[in-house]
């Protein structure tokens, strides 16, 4: 597939902003990657990207320029674009293409919206030998990992409920163009996730809490201890509690499916990627939102149907639908030939 993307509505100085596919297809030893590239003239094209996210065009106050070039572009070429970030932007209703997101309430968004991973780098081969690690002892009792930040009730919860009461406030008047969240802590709503789970005797907990995001590491994220034992707790677990933070998406879902582990899904109204092409309840224990309070039953539920074999199975299939749909490359290609 061939893309051709407007330079007049590209900043290269805003890298964090470009859509991500093309930030790949750029460098140069990218740029014929698994038969997608980038020409400059548009009738050798098969869709066309906005090259930089919505919420850079409300920021840089170029959503005319967009709208513009969106009327003026071939109507038998898809457009697609994407919204950056924890929080989602208005994107124009006037825009009928494609828009990638990660973050949103799903039952709030037009048809035209669809998920997309948050695409992480291959973990097993960053900080383990090999793929062996996949498989390993199953035992009757589901063990049930999480590593990350979660805090009880106390002043940090009271200051999170009142920005996001400000940012949906801002945004209903119209001030900021913002989507509307859920009104929630989600840092204390882990800790009651978390809290559930261990009050029950149903499963084994392996929890490492933390009161700080990352344990408050800013510099060399990437090779601190403390990620080494976020996926050390990834690899010993059966089961990894997956639920929104900031945005309304979980990155360690897609860290725990590179893991060839099981996420505990604890939806709150997500869009998750290639609904079209995936049973996603095939692939982990789906917890709606309404039921968080029935975590453990489900967990327990979900074991029992299972023995080491099916397990281990279960395990190295999470691991290739990571490595078949939600690597950056695998996941347009499906995607954008769907379309």
């Amino acid at each position: 597939m061939t893309f051709y993307y407007p330079k007049s509505l590209y900043d290269h100085s805003a890298r964090w902003h470009i859509f991500p596919l093309l930030k790949s297809l750029m460098k140069e030893e990218n740029h014929a990657s698994q038969n997608l590239s980038i020409t400059e003239n548009l009738k050798d094209a098969d869709c066309i990207i906005l090259p930089m996210s919505w919420n850079y065009y409300y920021n840089s106050q170029k959503i005319e320029d967009v709208l513009n070039f969106y009327k003026k572009s071939p109507h038998n070429l898809p457009v697609v674009s994407f919204v950056f970030g924890d929080f989602g932007v208005k994107v124009p209703k006037q825009f009928k293409g494609i828009v990638f997101r990660t973050s949103g309430r799903k039952s709030k968004l037009p048809k035209n919206h669809r998920g997309i991973p948050i695409f992480v780098n291959d973990p097993i081969k960053t900080y383990f030998a090999s793929e062996a690690i996949i498989k390993k002892t199953v035992s009757k009792t589901p063990i049930v990992g999480f590593c990350g930040q979660a805090n009880g009730f106390g002043i940090q919860t009271m200051k999170q409920l009142f920005k996001t009461v400000l940012k949906n406030l801002m945004s209903s008047f119209g001030f900021r163009q913002i989507d509307v969240d859920q009104l929630m802590s989600t840092t204390f709503f882990r800790w009651n996730i978390l809290m559930t789970l261990k009050r029950s005797n149903k499963i084994t907990c392996n929890f490492i809490i933390r009161n700080r995001y990352r344990a408050g590491v800013t510099i060399k994220k990437e090779t601190h201890q403390t990620t080494l034992q976020f996926y050390e707790n990834i690899k010993e677990s059966d089961y990894i509690v997956c639920m929104r933070g900031r945005g309304n998406f979980s990155t360690r879902f897609y860290e725990t499916m590179a893991m060839g582990r099981i996420p505990i899904f604890v939806n709150t109204d997500c869009l998750l990627p290639l609904e079209e092409v995936i049973n996603w309840k095939e692939h982990l224990v789906w917890v709606d939102y309404n039921e968080r309070h029935l975590i453990a039953e489900k967990v327990a539920e979900f074991h029992k149907k299972h023995n080491e074999v099916s397990m281990n199975a279960l395990f190295l299939k999470n691991r290739a639908l990571w490595e078949d749909y939600l690597q950056l490359y695998s996941f347009f290609n499906h995607c954008l030939d769907a379309n």
